[in-house]
């Protein structure tokens, strides 16, 4: 499911209130955002009927506020947004138009504007990732150039996984998941080298202070061809360690390897849904991850739920739903995908928190934690343990 299209299902299926094209289109889009329905329904209230005259219709210009949302109000991006719908309806775009070529093929007009509203979500959405894309594309192209030039010929592969291959990457908030392949361990010299080029490229990506930055690790290529649990590591990379790195290069350097169980997770997502940035191609270049191993390491990083949602509240939520999502149905999620699913699946008294982190997911924005709602969410991680404990001895 897709919670932004079934949030406006539900809007255009109300009866209790009438909600014009561009408020069904906005409204979900404004709740992952924080904006108050009531204030989102008195921006839009005007722009339904393209308008209330025929003209632009009520669900694209509804789009267009969303993607205002995201920061997206370039003409050029705008501008494919128009053709894209435009494409959709033989070349019209207002509300006039769109209702009378309907009406001529005999069709009513209600379904008509509901698949109008869904059409302009999903382009949106697209929209959004399309942009996202090219932004990340010139940080992966400076990322690639100063690893060869720091690793030189000993670097065998560059993979890319993580919300970045998955469709969801946010460049306000999420980190870029990397794993580098080498044929034999880089002195620690190159290691230095290899770190002052990552925040070098870190430092020059726009507002980098407001989310993780790189998160990556380095192993050889024996590593990834002879599977081992925990895996091994020559170096690794992430936003906790920064201070480390400036204060102490050297030490860091040399100190910075050892064995890490979330590989086996990293590996596991590659094979599954990873992107080769440079080498061979991920199928000949990893072996077979056990899936006792990926359950291990996906479950280990929920085992302290229960205190880690009040400091994570987004990210214990969605991960507890993959993970409890691929012990029923052995697929790999994203945390989106994986919330999703838990919305389909989960109890009912379960699936107002995944609810609420998918929107803050959605629109980047943190879960408030309450000492209102901190029971609440205590309650959820300890019943999604159980279900998992439960589900995996089963």
């Amino acid at each position: 499911m897709n919670i932004l299209l079934e949030r406006a299902k539900e809007l255009r299926g109300s009866t209790a209130v009438r909600y014009n094209c561009a408020q069904a289109t906005i409204l979900p889009f404004a709740e992952a955002f924080g904006i108050p329905q009531d204030t989102a329904m008195k921006f839009a209230a005007g722009f339904g009927g393209g308008m209330k005259r025929g003209g632009v219709c009520g669900a694209v210009t509804g789009g267009v506020m969303a993607l205002g949302f995201f920061g997206i109000d370039d003409p050029k991006n705008l501008g494919k947004f128009y053709r894209k719908i435009m494409e959709n309806h033989d070349g019209f775009i207002e509300c006039r138009d769109l209702l009378r070529i309907n009406a001529e093929r005999g069709f009513e007009k209600k379904p008509h504007c509901d698949a109008m509203v869904y059409e302009a979500i999903g382009l949106v959405e697209e929209l959004v990732r399309e942009v996202r894309e090219e932004r990340l594309q010139w940080i992966l192209q400076e990322f690639r150039d100063g690893a060869f030039w720091t690793l030189g010929e000993n670097l065998s592969g560059i993979y890319l996984h993580g919300s970045a291959v998955m469709g969801c990457w946010n460049p306000d908030r999420s980190d870029i998941d990397l794993l580098l392949t080498v044929r034999e361990e880089p002195s620690d010299e190159e290691k230095k080298a290899f770190l002052r080029m990552l925040l070098a490229i870190q430092e020059r990506i726009p507002g980098w202070e407001k989310h993780d930055g790189f998160e990556l690790s380095i192993v050889t290529d024996e590593a990834c061809r002879n599977f081992e649990y925990p895996t091994p590591f020559v170096l690794h990379f992430s936003a906790g360690h920064l201070q480390r790195v400036r204060e102490d290069l050297d030490r860091y350097a040399a100190e910075m390897k050892g064995t890490d169980p979330d590989l086996a997770a990293h590996f596991s997502v590659i094979k599954a849904r990873g992107r080769c940035l440079y080498g061979v191609k991920i199928a000949d270049r990893f072996g077979e991850v056990p899936d006792q191993a990926y359950l291990d390491s996906i479950l280990l990083d929920s085992a302290e739920a229960v205190t880690d949602i009040l400091e994570n509240p987004v990210y214990v939520i969605l991960n507890l739903c993959r993970v409890l999502g691929y012990i029923r149905e052995k697929k790999v999620f994203s945390k989106r995908e994986g919330g999703e699913w838990g919305m389909e699946n989960l109890p009912e008294e379960l699936k107002k928190p995944v609810r609420e982190a998918l929107l803050c997911y959605i629109g980047g924005r943190d879960f408030p934690v309450t000492e209102e709602n901190r029971g609440e969410l205590q309650y959820f991680a300890k019943e999604m343990l159980t279900l998992t404990q439960e589900t995996e001895s089963f």
